[in-house]
């Protein structure tokens, strides 16, 4: 009797082990394999942020007849455009510029600029501004008009087309003269 005994708990010991082949952790594992190669997938897109981190430039130029040019070009975190391509994502920071110009140490042009500025999408009108973003700005002396006042020139550009356009500012003593070059 006792040999009956011990021989029917072997065989459902061994009934449980048989039965115990992991064929519904292999099912699961498979899903968490599936789940964790798609996220990882997803992780290899390389995000590259134009700057990396605030920017800031300061031009600060004296001519010889007078006058004075401070520019001061910043990034602004409210807007930026994103590009993407294949496993790549690029997104390009705005700026902002403020402008300073003084003849003499008096001051005839203060003005900040954006992208967002009523000047700027009004003679901008014909471009899609919100792919576009301030690159550069520099001041030159290069106005036939007014050969002897400093120029500004502020150079937006759309990274999804490359495509770029540069405005001119001629800061007068009571106005200026805004063209698109």
């Amino acid at each position: 009797m006792k040999s009956i005994l011990s021989f029917g708990l072997l065989i459902s010991i061994i009934c449980t082990f048989l039965n115990c082949d992991g064929r519904d952790r292999l099912k699961d594992h498979k899903k968490t394999s599936l789940a964790a190669f798609n996220q990882q997938k997803s992780s290899n897109t390389n995000i590259t942020y134009i700057p990396e981190s605030y920017s800031e430039k300061v031009t600060d130029t004296i001519f010889s007849n007078g006058y004075h040019v401070y520019i001061k070009q910043y990034t602004v975190k409210d807007r930026s455009i994103k590009v993407e391509k294949k496993d790549q994502i690029n997104v390009f920071k705005d700026t902002n510029t403020d402008i300073k110009v003084s003849l003499n140490n008096e001051i005839i042009f203060d003005k900040s600029f954006s992208i967002k500025d009523p000047i700027i999408t009004e003679h901008l009108s014909q471009l899609e501004l919100e792919n576009f973003y301030l690159r550069n700005v520099w001041t030159e002396k290069l106005d036939k008009y007014y050969p002897d006042v400093p120029c500004i020139l502020m150079d937006f550009f759309n990274p999804k087309t490359m495509f770029s356009t540069t405005v001119m500012i001629t800061p007068l003593k009571d106005e200026f003269i805004f063209v698109e070059l």
